[in-house]
């Protein structure tokens, strides 16, 4: 049954309060407890990998029936508990506004893809990012569908063409690497049939 409201998270051990809400609070537990294993820097997930899930009370707090309350409901137990103190809780700030709903203009969704294009990952970052898929097993469906975004089905596109600068940028990565045979092997029927442009 889903349960819809406002959750405390405490610390056992030193008594801090997080303080969340949710349409479906259970199905937001399981979230948490399995955001530990991913790399995750709030307050909230380092406290969960420094003293142990064990060491913490999940607890429903208020039931609240009208979705549009969660906000200030959420907003009167941070104030009740302080939970945006660092002192006693793990809330990043004091706005719990959400992005329930929220739909991105046309301007905002291309200024957010100019802000990743233009994004570059440090080493440690990388390194991160790749642990966190590490073991993951994709599933022939969604091999397919990431197959067909590459070829720009989806999108009435021909194909998925990278710019001057990105083939650049993608040789000189390749640069110095030595391919095994299965790697060559597996390049080469990749690009059977295909014809030069």
């Amino acid at each position: 049954m889903k349960i819809q409201g406002i959750y405390k998270i405490i610390n056992c051990i030193n008594g801090k309060v997080y303080i969340g809400q949710s349409n479906n609070i259970n199905n937001r537990f399981s979230n948490h407890k399995s955001n530990i294993k991913k790399y995750f820097n709030y307050p909230l997930y380092n406290a969960f990998r420094k003293y142990g899930i064990e060491n913490f009370e999940f607890t429903i707090i208020e039931h609240i029936n009208n979705v549009n309350d969660l906000d200030t409901k959420e907003l009167y137990w941070i104030n009740h508990y302080k939970s945006n103190n660092r002192k006693y809780g793990y809330n990043i700030r004091l706005t719990c506004k959400t992005n329930r709903g929220l739909i991105h203009s046309k301007k905002t969704r291309k200024k957010l893809s100019e802000i990743r294009n233009g994004t570059k990952h440090s080493e440690k970052t990388k390194l991160k990012i790749g642990l966190r898929h590490k073991g993951k097993v994709l599933t022939e469906e969604h091999k397919r569908k990431i197959s067909e975004s590459h070829k720009g089905k989806s999108s009435g596109m021909l194909g998925k063409k990278h710019t001057n600068k990105a083939r650049v940028d993608m040789s000189l990565s390749h640069k110095g690497k030595i391919k095994s045979e299965e790697t060559k092997r597996k390049i080469g029927l990749s690009l059977k049939g295909k014809k030069k442009r």
